[in-house]
């Protein structure tokens, strides 16, 4: 894959080779060439003179100043160990193009953490992995268990301006960790409430701002954690309810309220998965009902989540994924009278296979094309079991919704812009773009409703009024499609916020 991508990319003009000096003055700047491609961990010297292999990528990193460079050959830089490199400086990262120079993270951390500003060019990012932790236990009988740690930023994680162009984003994955599990009871009582599991944004880019020239992010992974079991209870009572499965948002970039500008770029085979809610707890041996199934929370946006402001020209998003909530089983319960397994979780079908514009995000796509994503429908959770025989009933399960795209009070502006093609699973959608949105063939709408159970009223949405209204390619004033606000089974404005990217 990662052939094919930068194949789409103009490789920079000669390549750099290694550098018998680390450091040459150019006026007040400095420019670094690291001569080693190992990560030894610790302070390597980049002043001349040099030792041999003396000045690693880490080192020149930790040496340069604000406005220095660092200039890197053809071959791969691996990292290990010492963790994420971390730039707390505003420098410049010059590789010789994307097929040639490599920065890779071969532990479990990320690549990259900006703090401080970045201009790069001419590389790949991969091997990111942040793995977040697993929420602790209720610690009081029938207490709540804690939240999964999130997990974000695996390739790159900014919280100042970051400028990349001719660079790949590749192969990143990061992993929400799983929520505790709720407090069991000794004697009568209510099972603990499982933790939520943790939220996993932007595996590719995270944070920003962000301004992308021929970028590629492709098959990077935005994995939640599950949510925790409920608590069990030994003598009289029910079992706990199951944690809420975390939540995926905008695998290949999550940028928040931070804005974006992309041209000339791949957004493509990028997946945001969701954690499975809890299994609700066991009941009481001398009584009581199983505890219903965590909900299984949908993902948002398989390449692009953003509540901010978004300018795309020239940028192609296909084969991403969102993926569908699994509803948690409900717990069991003991052969007593009255004892009823628990009802299975709520499974909640995924928000825009491709984008996901959420709470106050202004975006524009100009000749944009969108095409061949999936947004998942959701799963219920089974009801738990009856040691006597029978089952609790099983939980409920909405459709995916906006196969390519999903807006929410946000403002989309297109301009000759192709949407099409894309799924969404299991049908009807309100306020989008794409797959069961009612499109098609490639850039033609039509007016989207909601439909399908368990939505409780008909909503119809702001679209183009033309049955077939056509999206144009031309230089003429652009259509305009705002959101609206009807109902349906989840509103992303109800729902938990990520701490991360803020209201979904």
């Amino acid at each position: 894959m990662r052939g094919a991508a930068t194949r789409r990319f103009a490789v920079l003009g000669c390549a750099v080779g290694l550098s018998l000096f680390g450091a040459a003055s150019a006026g007040a700047a400095t420019t670094f060439t690291p001569n080693t491609f190992k990560d030894p961990g610790g302070a390597t010297q980049c002043t001349p003179p040099l030792a041999a292999e003396g000045c690693s990528l880490r080192g020149a990193i930790a040496d340069a100043q604000n406005g220095d460079t660092v200039q890197l050959g053809a071959g791969t830089y691996k990292l290990g160990a010492a963790g994420e490199l971390v730039l707390i400086k505003k420098i410049t990262i010059v590789g010789a193009g994307p097929g040639q120079t490599t920065i890779e993270q071969t532990a479990a951390q990320r690549v990259m953490r900006v703090e401080g500003g970045l201009t790069m060019s001419g590389v790949t990012i991969t091997g990111g992995e942040v793995v977040g932790k697993r929420g602790p236990a209720g610690s009081v009988p029938g207490g709540v268990g804690g939240p999964g740690e999130g997990a974000y930023g695996a390739g790159i994680e900014a919280t100042d301006p970051v400028a990349l162009t001719d660079v790949v984003v590749s192969g990143n994955r990061a992993v929400g960790g799983d929520g505790g599990n709720g407090g069991q009871v000794t004697g009568n009582g209510t099972g603990g409430t499982g933790g939520r599991g943790g939220f996993a944004d932007g595996a590719g880019l995270d944070g920003g701002p962000y301004v992308l020239t021929r970028v590629a992010l492709i098959d990077n992974v935005a994995q939640p954690g599950a949510g925790g079991a409920g608590g069990f209870v030994t003598g009289i009572g029910n079992g706990g309810v199951g944690g809420i499965g975390g939540a995926g948002l905008g695998a290949g970039i999550a940028t928040g309220q931070a804005s974006l500008i992309a041209t000339d770029s791949l957004i493509a085979g990028n997946t945001a998965g969701t954690g499975p809610g809890g299994s609700g707890g066991l009941a009481g041996v001398s009584g009581g009902n199983g505890g219903v199934g965590g909900v299984g929370e949908s993902a948002d946006g398989g390449a692009l989540f953003s509540n901010g402001p978004v300018s795309l020209t020239n940028v192609t998003m296909t084969g991403n994924v969102a993926a569908g909530g699994t509803g948690g089983p409900g717990g069991a319960a003991f052969d007593v009278p009255g004892a009823n397994g628990g009802t299975g979780g709520n499974g909640y079908g995924a928000d825009g296979g491709a984008v996901a514009l959420f709470n106050g995000a202004s975006a524009t796509f100009a000749s944009v094309t969108i095409a061949g994503n999936t947004a998942g429908g959701g799963t219920a959770g089974p009801g738990g079991l009856v040691f006597s025989g029978g089952t609790g009933a099983s939980g409920s399960q909405t459709q995916g919704e906006g196969g390519d795209i999903r807006i929410y009070n946000a403002t989309l502006t297109l301009r000759g812009t192709i949407v099409g093609a894309g799924t969404a699973k299991a049908g009807a959608e309100d306020c989008l773009v794409g797959g069961g949105g009612k499109l098609t063939r490639p850039a033609t709408t039509s007016r989207n409703t909601i439909s399908a159970s368990p939505r409780p009223r008909p909503v119809t949405c702001r679209t183009p009024r033309r049955a077939s209204g056509r999206w144009r390619r031309t230089a003429g004033r652009p259509r305009r499609w705002r959101c609206c606000r009807g109902a349906r089974r989840s509103t992303p404005a109800n729902r938990p916020a990520s701490p991360r990217m803020g209201p979904r």
